[in-house]
């Protein structure tokens, strides 16, 4: 029923979903839905409904203060992000805009521990003048 080239826990979840979906009503749809509307990048990050990204701080052209709030998952109250391209499509955690392989974006910064979000991004090209902003 749904695509078999998803990898390792990817398709479980696919599997999952499906089982959960297969009752009488309209749930199977919205499943499907959900699925298909994500970018197909297996190791992007692929922040749920309720993730809140709060950008606070524009320290420098390359670094950001961000708020990180993915219920369940994980918060990061003060997180550095840091500027560098794409290597992955994806989708912008704070526009929702298409990001495409090599384009401008921020990332979380880590040295030692990598952050549950450390696959997100957020499109350079919406940053200016969202110091202070929620995502929409």
């Amino acid at each position: 029923m749904y695509s078999s080239d998803n990898v390792g826990g990817s398709q479980a979840w696919h599997r999952t979903l499906e089982m959960l979906s297969s009752g009488g009503d309209d749930r199977h749809d919205r499943v499907r839905s959900i699925i298909t509307a994500e970018p197909n990048t297996s190791s992007a990050y692929r922040a749920g409904n309720k993730v809140q990204v709060r950008i606070l701080e524009r320290p420098t052209n390359s670094t950001l203060i961000v708020l990180w709030s993915d219920p369940g998952r994980c918060f990061y109250g003060h997180q550095s992000w840091r500027a560098t391209k794409a290597r992955l499509a994806g989708r912008c955690a704070f526009s929702h805009s298409v990001i495409r392989e090599g384009d401008e974006v921020y990332r979380p910064a880590y040295t030692s521990v990598e952050p549950q979000n450390s696959q997100a991004m957020i499109l350079a090209s919406v940053v200016y003048g969202t110091v202070g902003r929620h995502a929409e």
